[in-house]
């Protein structure tokens, strides 16, 4: 520690120094002039910075693995035979040999405590959520934009739902459905992480939009950088050799069940023309475009034959607008359209 201020110093090892400012930003009376000495530290050296994104990772990790019952088990020993540290270090030591292996032949005081916190072993105080977890939803049809309580903004797109958790030392969102333009605002002391399916999605403070279709996750960054990375690892350390891809702006991440992961280029204006209640074909398969369309409506537009998929859109069209965007489809190609008695439109091929 530095003698002067009591902070870790510059100079000293950058993990227990991680280790040092994870504790003291989860307490509910870190300062102000706390957190800009935390930033002064992580900046001060890369290896400050690396020491403290594998720190929250690792405790991921842990939180991950919690659940399991030989750890939970170990987590209730300890509660019942008493909570000093000798018997929270021992319970930390072979839940790391459990969930992962760790190589940490011995921990300091200041990882003991990171890591009992992790597990709950530790005091609540320390990761008291700032605000109660909030849900924020839309119909079928509706977009609308919130402000959540550190300042980002979020506008979520037909059929979608998020789930906040903001603590002291985080700012977790959960796409449970559906898409969402991130604007995230900036705190470096507390990474904003949004998880997707089985991706997690981690800024400080930029913008980007989350698509989540059943288990195919499309990330694309509007401006800033970001990290898309497997929302949980295999084993504790999993995160040194999982799946990771670090975003620029203009750039897309792409993840689906049929095939290998992908970043790409992206066209950013096109991609976040729903906000304004637009949706944009280019050269798309009519049954794509079709369905992209059939998000906005109640009422379904059906194809009565798969080979008109062979037939492609362009244009753009209204959101929520399905009349308009059938009658250009009906005027462009050998199609005409159909009611049917539930509400929906069956397309078939004009003899």
């Amino acid at each position: 520690m530095s003698e002067a201020t009591g902070y870790p110093r510059v100079d000293g090892d950058p993990h227990e120094g991680a280790a040092w400012w994870d504790a003291r930003l989860r307490n509910p009376d870190c300062t102000a002039e706390e957190r800009v000495a935390f930033e002064a530290w992580r900046g001060a050296e890369p290896e400050h910075a690396e020491a403290f994104e594998h720190l929250q990772d690792a405790l991921e990790a842990l939180r991950a693995a919690a659940a399991r019952p030989e750890l939970r088990a170990m987590r209730d020993a300890a509660v019942r035979q008493g909570k000093g540290r000798a018997m929270r270090a021992a319970a930390i030591a072979a839940a790391l040999v459990i969930a992962g292996g760790v190589g940490w032949t011995t921990l300091s005081q200041e990882r003991l405590s990171a890591l009992t916190v992790a597990l709950g072993l530790g005091e609540p105080a320390e990761t008291a959520t700032v605000e109660a977890p909030r849900t924020y939803a839309t119909e079928v049809g509706g977009r609308s934009t919130v402000s959540l309580e550190d300042g980002s903004r979020v506008t979520l797109n037909t059929q979608s739902r998020i789930e906040t958790h903001f603590s002291h030392g985080r700012r977790d969102v959960t796409l449970v459905a559906g898409q969402a333009l991130f604007e995230v605002a900036h705190d470096a002391s507390r990474p904003f992480v949004v998880t997707a399916g089985d991706r997690k999605v981690t800024a400080v403070g930029t913008e980007f939009d989350v698509r989540l279709d059943g288990q195919a996750v499309r990330v694309v960054l509007v401006e800033g950088k970001v990290k898309v990375e497997e929302r949980a690892p295999s084993g504790l350390l999993g995160f040194f050799g999982g799946d990771r891809h670090d975003l620029v702006a203009g750039q897309e991440f792409v993840s689906t069940a049929k095939a290998a992961n992908m970043v790409r280029a992206a066209d950013v204006n096109q991609a976040i023309l729903w906000r304004d209640g637009r949706v944009a074909f280019n050269d798309v398969p009519l049954t794509e475009a079709i369905a992209e369309m059939n998000r906005y409506s109640p009422g379904a537009v059906v194809v009565a034959d798969p080979t008109m998929a062979r037939l492609h859109v362009n244009g753009v069209f209204r959101t929520g607008e399905t009349t308009a965007f059938v009658h250009a489809v009906e005027e462009y190609f050998p199609i005409k359209a159909e009611q049917q008695p539930g509400g929906d439109t069956l397309l078939v091929w004009r003899r």
